[in-house]
């Protein structure tokens, strides 16, 4: 593809999101996804629809120099956007998973892409995307990493083993009843910054 190709193609995904918001959220709700709390960097509508064409110009580019491919799933079709349904535990879970990939040594790679600035300080989504994927297809993948945007590169890819199925059965089972009892959890998130998570059966320890 070349720039004016890339342009267009970006130009009309916009319009058409652009017109499914508006029909969804109505003109008053429409301004919520723009705004900023930060008036000295607005990332306003203008800002995302050139820095969000950056975006897409840098992961075409990364496609096409990257040795990882999409997966096919088990019909033949891409893994791009999968929504999965699943139950944990009795709970039902829905989730749309961005890309799985395939690395050139044939290990599954669950990819999210990540607009934001800053990295995710858990690999807990990507976990849950491999139990989605194994409770689905009956593969797992072996590996998750986030493609962030505004850099046009991957993290580097980190093992998923600690993310199994019983172990996500039971964190779901324990967000429910707490949910239900109105009981506060801590944010995942947050991990990195916590002096108590190498103490923590719920964070992942290296081996």
């Amino acid at each position: 593809m070349n720039q004016d190709e890339i342009a267009s193609d970006w130009s009309h995904a916009w319009a058409h999101t652009e017109a499914e918001m508006r029909e969804r959220l109505g003109d008053e709700g429409m301004a919520k996804p723009f705004r900023t709390a930060n008036p000295r960097n607005p990332e306003d509508k203008n800002w995302w629809y050139i820095n969000g064409l950056e975006m897409f110009k840098s992961w075409i580019t990364w496609r096409a120099t990257s040795d990882w491919k999409i997966w096919e799933l088990p019909d033949g079709s891409p893994a791009v956007e999968l929504t999965m349904n699943i139950e944990l535990g009795g709970v039902p879970i829905k989730m749309t998973l961005d890309r799985v990939m395939v690395t050139p040594n044939g290990e599954l790679v669950v990819v999210d892409v990540k607009t934001g600035s800053r990295k995710p300080d858990s690999q807990l989504q990507l976990g849950f995307y491999a139990v989605g994927v194994e409770i689905t297809y009956g593969i797992r993948p072996t590996l998750g990493a986030y493609w962030m945007a505004r850099k046009g590169v991957t993290t580097e890819p980190e093992s998923l083993e600690f993310y199994t199925v019983d172990r996500l059965t039971e964190l779901v089972t324990m967000f429910d009843r707490a949910r239900k009892d109105g009981i506060f959890l801590p944010n995942f998130n947050h991990c990195i910054r916590c002096g108590y998570k190498a103490h923590c059966e719920w964070y992942p320890k290296e081996i």
